[in-house]
């Protein structure tokens, strides 16, 4: 049986992500091997209904190889209205513990553990609470009912999630729903006072 390499003990050279609040995240993280060669994995997860949804990766690549690779996909990205922020490996590891956590409860075939793998150790991560989080926080709790709801709706779209037949949804939790509503007044306030 091959031996499992521990990521853990290659330093991070590069940990992104697109934006908070987009309900589907891309994740990517690559590790430095040595001076001159890295690996990297790149995820896609559905926050917001599946989940860990799709991956792939290189377990090694030269490292100006990677960084072309990864310049294009910044401009594909951005062309799409998006960008990559970088984030601390403890948020990935979250992000991806999350999305596995979604998966296994949708019933969505997990991603090669390769792939995961290369993220890190995910023993440490521990999420309780709800399954489904705030859709523009990320980390809010919602009420046993919405997060029921989502998952009944998540099982049945499994096949059409991401086309135009899908039933969008979007809960906040209590804390983004006071902001919210703190600042729809502010700006009704600001739109009586207005001068015509």
């Amino acid at each position: 049986m091959p031996r499992r390499v521990k990521y853990d003990s290659f330093p991070v050279y590069l940990a992104v992500r697109t934006n908070v609040g987009s309900g589907s995240v891309h994740l990517m993280v690559a590790r430095r091997l040595s001076r001159d060669m890295v690996c990297f994995t790149y995820l896609l997860i559905d926050l917001w209904k599946l989940g860990l949804k799709d991956g792939f990766g290189s377990l090694s690549m030269e490292k100006e190889r990677f960084d072309e690779m990864f310049n294009a996909m910044v401009e594909e990205v951005t062309e799409q209205g998006f960008n990559y922020h970088p984030i601390d490996i403890s948020e990935a590891k979250w992000l991806v513990a999350q999305g596995l956590r979604i998966a296994e409860k949708v019933g969505i075939k997990a991603v090669s553990q390769k792939w995961i793998n290369i993220v890190g150790d995910l023993s440490e991560i521990k999420i309780d609470g709800s399954l489904y989080k705030c859709y523009k926080c990320e980390r809010g709790e919602l009420p046993p009912e919405a997060d029921n709801y989502i998952l009944k709706i998540a099982k049945r779209e499994v096949r059409i999630a991401g086309t135009p037949k899908e039933t969008k949804l979007l809960f906040l939790c209590k804390n983004c729903e006071r902001k919210m509503m703190e600042s729809e007044e502010k700006n009704c306030a600001y739109a009586h006072r207005k001068p015509n």
